[in-house]
C-alpha cells in the first residue's frame, strides 16, 4: 500500500473578492419585464398603435416586438390586434386573403349579449372587377365560418351595394345549409343582372 500522505498545510486561505460597485450595479439591474405591467402596457401602446390603418395583404406580418419573448408575446399581442384597425382589400371580389386574416383573428372573439365578437376593427375596401364566382366564394366563407360582412349603408356604391346585398342574404339564412343559401344567392344575380350585365360573368 502507497504511504499515507501526513496532513500539512493547505497553504493561505483565499482572499475573499471584494464586492465592487459594478457587482452591486449587476445586483440592482432590471429587465424590461421587472418593470409594472401597467407601465409595460404603455409602453405596449406607444410601439404598437398606428394611427394610420394597417392594410391585411397576403405578406402582412407582425411587429418584431412580438416576437421577442413569449411573455411579450402574450401581453402585447392583443394589443396589436385590438387597438388598430385592420383594411381587408378585396379585388374583383377575391376575399380570400381577408377571409384568412378574418379567420386567424377569431381567436380573440368574447361573446356579448350571446354574440361572438372578435373586437378586431376591420374595414373594407372594394376595388376591381365584379366577379360572381368570387363573391359566392366569399359568402360561403362568410355562411361557414362565421366571418364578418358588409352591411347595407346609404353611402356604399352600386358594387358594394351588391355584395352587401349577397352579405345579408347569408346572414338571413343563419343556420340553414349552404344550398338553400345558394339558391337564394343565384336568385339575387338573376335580378342584378337585369340591371347590371356585369355580374353576369363568373
Amino acid at each position: 500500500m502507497p504511504p499515507k500522505r501526513k496532513p500539512g498545510p493547505q497553504g493561505p486561505p483565499a482572499k475573499r473578492r471584494k464586492k465592487t460597485v459594478a457587482d452591486k450595479d449587476k445586483k440592482d439591474r432590471k429587465s424590461f419585464l421587472d418593470l409594472p405591467a401597467e407601465l409595460r402596457n404603455d409602453i405596449y401602446e406607444l410601439a404598437l398603435v398606428n394611427d394610420t390603418r394597417i392594410v391585411v395583404t397576403r405578406y402582412l406580418k407582425e411587429p418584431n416586438l412580438l416576437l421577442t419573448t413569449h411573455q411579450i408575446r402574450a401581453e402585447a399581442r392583443k394589443i396589436w390586434y385590438l387597438r388598430n384597425t385592420f383594411i381587408l382589400s378585396i379585388r374583383d371580389c377575391d376575399a380570400s386573403v381577408a377571409n384568412a386574416f378574418q379567420r386567424h383573428i377569431q381567436q380573440f372573439e368574447v361573446r356579448k349579449g350571446g354574440v361572438k365578437e372578435t373586437g378586431v376593427k376591420v374595414r373594407f375596401a372594394i376595388s376591381g372587377r365584379k366577379r360572381w364566382a368570387n363573391l359566392v366564394k366569399w359568402c360561403h366563407e362568410i355562411h361557414q365560418h362565421r366571418l364578418q360582412f358588409i352591411a347595407q349603408k346609404p353611402d356604399l356604391d352600386r358594387m358594394e351595394s351588391v355584395v352587401a346585398a349577397a352579405h345579408g342574404i347569408v346572414q338571413a339564412c343563419g343556420d340553414s345549409g349552404w344550398e338553400r343559401c345558394l339558391a337564394a344567392l343565384n336568385a339575387m344575380r338573376a335580378a342584378i343582372v337585369l340591371l347590371d350585365k356585369g355580374w353576369a360573368k363568373d
